[in-house]
Parts: structure tokens; sequence; C-alpha cells
């Protein structure tokens, strides 16, 4: 089996502990086992949010509240703004998420050389169009 992964602790004035539990993989145990998590950067996170407030002041507020047992996902679903079915598109449209993007480097993996048919809404489309063309088929032959 795989060797049991120790709880991982980032290093830093604000760091937290992470838990890591062992999972299910679908890559051979012998290249997961060579896998480990880099060093936490030195010093503080210089990015700044649009509101003008610290990412790492966003960050250790959000900690805090985990700690606390307060759930960011919980408020953010209790919120009225994510009852509104145009939530989703707001959100991909603000923080500008190309929800085709990858992290990896393009010359590893990029998503942008597949053409439009091999993305899931056209695969979609083009199944919905087959099972309508069968359906007027059956009709046609009477079935």
């Amino acid at each position: 089996g795989e060797p049991a992964e120790e709880p991982a602790t980032a290093p830093g004035p604000s760091s937290a502990t992470l838990e890591v539990t062992p999972r299910e993989h679908s890559a051979p145990a012998s290249l997961v086992a060579k896998v480990k998590m880099p060093p936490a950067p030195e010093g503080e996170c210089l990015t700044y949010m649009a509101g003008g407030e610290s990412l790492q002041s966003k960050t250790r507020e959000w900690l805090e509240l985990k700690r606390r047992g307060i759930s960011i996902n919980d408020r953010i679903r209790d919120a009225k703004g994510f009852r509104n079915p145009d939530f989703l598109q707001s959100v991909v449209d603000h923080f500008k998420v190309d929800d085709r993007g990858t992290m990896f480097a393009p010359e590893i993996f990029d998503p942008s050389v597949y053409p439009p048919e091999d993305y899931y809404d056209e695969l979609a489309s083009a199944q919905r169009r087959e099972n309508e063309r069968r359906e007027k088929e059956r009709r046609e032959l009477g079935l």
C-alpha cells in the first residue's frame, strides 16, 4: 500500500496547519509518493485585492473564521446574491475566470488548442441534436 502521509505545516508567522489525509489516486503509488508540497514562500504576500485590502490579511481573516467554526462556503450559500441565477456568471466575470483555463504551463497542457466541439457544452449540444434526430426518425417510422 501507500505510505501514510504526515500532516503538513507551512512555516512562517501566519502559517496554518493543513491536515493531509491519505486518499485514492489514479496515479501510480510510486509517483504519488514522490510528490511533495514546496515550502511556503518567505515573508508576506504583497498582492492587494480590488478594494485595497491585502490578500494576506484577507486570508488571515478567512482562516480565523474557519478556526471559529464559520464556513466561508456556508456564508456565501446563505447570501441573497448566491440564490441569484446569474451569480456564477457575475463571479466569473468579476474575477476574470477562464472556465477552460489551467494552471499548467502551455507546453505541458494547453486547453486552447482543442476545437470548440471538444468541450462539454458543444458535446452536449451535439448529443441533444442526435437525440432529437433519432426521436424524429422513430416518429416518422411510427415506433
